[in-house]
This record gives C-alpha cells, sequence and structure tokens, in this order.
C-alpha cells in the first residue's frame, strides 16, 4: 500500500517529468491526457485505500477503551471503483453483549455487504445508461471489468421510480399548446405473466429529424405499472406547471385537466 506521502511524491514527480517533456518536445498532448488518466485511475485507488485503512485503524482506537467489541480477524474487500477495483482490509469484531459480529467500518460507512459497487460508481453507471448501452456505461465510467448484467442488476436496486422524482423544469412564456401522446406495451416477466406498461409522453411540438424520423422537443415521460387513475394525476398536475400562460392555468383545477385530456383522445391539450 502506498502512503499518502508517497502518492504526492508520484504527482509532483509526474508534474516534473510532464514539464521536462513538454519543453523538450517529447511528449503530445495526447499523449500527456493518456498518462494523466492513468496516474488518476492508479492514485485515485490508492487513496481511497489508505483512507479506509486508516479510517479502520481510527475506529478500532476509539472504541478500544470501552472493551465492548473483541476484535476476531482482519479481512478483505475489494470493490468496484471510478477508479478501478479498490481492495481494502478491515476489523472484523464481535460484540460482547450479545455475540454479534460486525465490520464496524463497513457500517459506518452505510456499505451494505451484499455491495461489491462503490455507490458513487453505481449512480454514474445507472446514469450514462440511460444514454448509451450497458458496455458502453461500463466502459465510460470506469477501467474495471463489468458485464453489462452487473449495470441492469444496479437499474433493478432502484427499485420503482416516482415520476415526481424527475426534475421539473421551469414553466416557458408564451406557451399555448401542448400535445399528450399515450401508449402501452404488454411486458412478459420472468414468472410468466405479462404485465402492462403505460408510456405518456407530454411535449412541445415535433421537428423533422431525417427522413420518417422526427424528434420531441421538451418532451417530459411517464411510466410505470398503476392504473390510468394512478397515473394520470401526475400528468395533469404537470401540465399547467409547464406553460405559464396557458389558458386556464390558474383556474383548472387537476380533474378538469383530466376531462380535457379525456375529450382529446390523446390529441392535443389547449
Amino acid at each position: 500500500m502506498f502512503s499518502i506521502q508517497q502518492i504526492a511524491n508520484v504527482w509532483v514527480q509526474f508534474f516534473n517529468e510532464s514539464l521536462q517533456n513538454i519543453l523538450s518536445q517529447e511528449v503530445s498532448l495526447v499523449q500527456l491526457s493518456q498518462k494523466l488518466e492513468q496516474l488518476v485511475n492508479q492514485t485515485g485507488g490508492e487513496v481511497l485505500k489508505a483512507i479506509l485503512e486508516q479510517a479502520d485503524e481510527a475506529i478500532y482506537a476509539a472504541i478500544k477503551p470501552e472493551h465492548h467489541y473483541q476484535v476476531k480477524a482482519h479481512r478483505s474487500r475489494t470493490l468496484t471503483t471510478l477508479w478501478g477495483e479498490v481492495t481494502f482490509t478491515r476489523t472484523y469484531y464481535q460484540d460482547k453483549t450479545d455475540s454479534s459480529y460486525h465490520y464496524l467500518l463497513d457500517e459506518w460507512l452505510g456499505l451494505d455487504k451484499s455491495t461489491h459497487i462503490e455507490p458513487f460508481c453505481r449512480a454514474r453507471l445507472v446514469t450514462r445508461s440511460a444514454d448509451v448501452s450497458y458496455r458502453k456505461s461500463v466502459a465510460l465510467t470506469t477501467p474495471a471489468r463489468l458485464s453489462g448484467q452487473s449495470v441492469l442488476q444496479s437499474i433493478r436496486k432502484l427499485g420503482t421510480i416516482p415520476n415526481q422524482a424527475a426534475v421539473m423544469p421551469a414553466a416557458k412564456p408564451g406557451i399555448h399548446k401542448v400535445y399528450v401522446e399515450a401508449d402501452e406495451d404488454h411486458v412478459a416477466m420472468q414468472k410468466g405473466h405479462v404485465k402492462e406498461m403505460k408510456l405518456i409522453n407530454v411535449y412541445e411540438t415535433k421537428v423533422p429529424v431525417c427522413q420518417g424520423r422526427r424528434k420531441l422537443l421538451g418532451r417530459r415521460t411517464f411510466s410505470g405499472w398503476e392504473t390510468p387513475s394512478q397515473l394520470w394525476p401526475a400528468v395533469c398536475t404537470y401540465i399547467p406547471d409547464k406553460a405559464a400562460h396557458m389558458p386556464g392555468r390558474e383556474s383548472t383545477s387537476t380533474v378538469e385537466w383530466m376531462r380535457l385530456i379525456e375529450n382529446g383522445g390523446y390529441q392535443h391539450v389547449m
């Protein structure tokens, strides 16, 4: 394991060598950036490892005077992080009062025993998977080897996220019409039954992208397994907030918005 001072020395050496190579025209910006990325990945993991192991030692020093825990072992654990795989050692304790066993470092960090991907790394994987494939999300996030299935499992661990959790965009002046399109899809589940997924798009307009293809502008998507009576209120609450100057915005209730949508038949809401 590198000490913090050794890591600092590595960075000072890298800085001096890089400066010398630039002055002697022996390195390009691309080469410099590649070496910098490698050093960040290497030292980032080492810094995290050093912090965790020194924190484990500090926890031991803090609880030792209480004589509440007995040290049973020192065991390693490996996490996938933004800087690759990081393996660190922490102390395994037995509680003298109830004979239960604990990794106090894990508990103090809120790290579940089944977690193999560091939470911030997992969050980055999930966020990027919304725009690219699972494998591409891994390649953009960590130098560690992860399968696309690992990203999928990370998404599933999030559970059901309410539509209201997405950030509400600021209302736009001058919008007098928004469009609402709704559809459903029948999804085959692992246990053999089929569930009906609802999908509702609220958007401002469509613009052509290429022949036979158009893009939705100002789109907000609502989806879920809920019944229509449970899903539509979220849509109808969003619509008045979407357009700051839509007719009747101040006086139209959620129930009335739902009636307008039903009468519009997925066409548009004035």
